[in-house]
C-alpha cells in the first residue's frame, strides 16, 4: 500500500474449502536491500493526491535480510 500510495488497497481474503480437493497455498516474498528506500511511486502523486506515507530504508521497517 505504501508503493501505491493507498490507491490499490488488498482484498479480504477468505477460504472456502473443498473435501474432496488438496488445497494449495503460495507465499510470494520479495526481500529488498536494507539501503533500498521505499516510498509511494512519483507517478501516481500529483497536487490531488500527495503522499500518505513518508518515504524510509527498508532496513528500519525490518524489510530485509542483512
Amino acid at each position: 500500500q505504501i508503493m501505491c500510495n493507498g490507491i490499490f488497497m488488498s482484498p479480504v481474503h477468505r477460504v472456502v474449502t473443498n473435501a474432496k480437493k488438496e488445497r494449495l497455498s503460495l507465499g510470494v516474498f520479495y526481500v529488498v536491500d536494507g539501503e533500498t528506500v521505499l516510498e509511494p511511486a512519483p507517478g501516481l502523486l500529483d497536487d490531488k493526491r500527495p503522499p500518505r506515507y513518508e518515504k524510509f530504508k527498508a532496513k528500519d521497517f525490518g524489510f530485509s535480510f542483512d
